[in-house]
């Protein structure tokens, strides 16, 4: 399958939904028949974080890289919000631990932050020529003298 070369709100919607996979499934997560569905919010997120507000100007193949990267970030944020509501309890003889799935969406929540890293518009990362003028590892000629 061909990497689009751009994206539409019903399109990134699905890609959400088939990235979060079972995840979505077991929260009943879909991409709408004409639109993002549940996932409009979240478009709406990896969008702006692209910097812009239309979704139809992010083309190429470096933007469509960082789209995709932070539309990870914005799905599974979404999928965080959502099972914050989980909790462990047991009924009728059984125990069940849903706090599990929420523990697990959070550390995949981790991993899609450090992948789009490179993308995000608050990370700077700045190379400057630093000038050393008492280099603490120079030779100097006084040092011999014991000054």
């Amino acid at each position: 399958m061909a990497i689009p070369a751009a994206y539409t709100e019903k399109t990134l919607g699905q890609y959400m939904q088939t990235l979060l996979g079972k995840v979505a499934s077991a929260l009943a997560l879909t991409a709408g028949p004409s639109d993002a569905g549940d996932f409009s919010e979240a478009v709406n997120d990896a969008v702006l974080a692209c910097g812009t507000t239309d979704i139809s100007t992010i083309t190429g193949l470096a933007n469509i890289t960082k789209l995709r990267a932070l539309a990870r970030v914005a799905a599974w944020r979404y999928v965080v919000d959502n099972f914050a509501a989980l909790y462990d309890f047991s009924a009728d003889g059984g125990s069940y631990s849903r706090s599990q799935l929420f523990k697990q969406a959070k550390e995949s929540l981790v991993l899609a932050q450090q992948a789009a890293l490179p993308y995000d518009p608050a990370y700077q990362a700045q190379v400057v020529a630093i000038d050393q003028k008492h280099d603490p590892y120079a030779y100097r000629p006084e040092d011999e003298t014991g000054i």
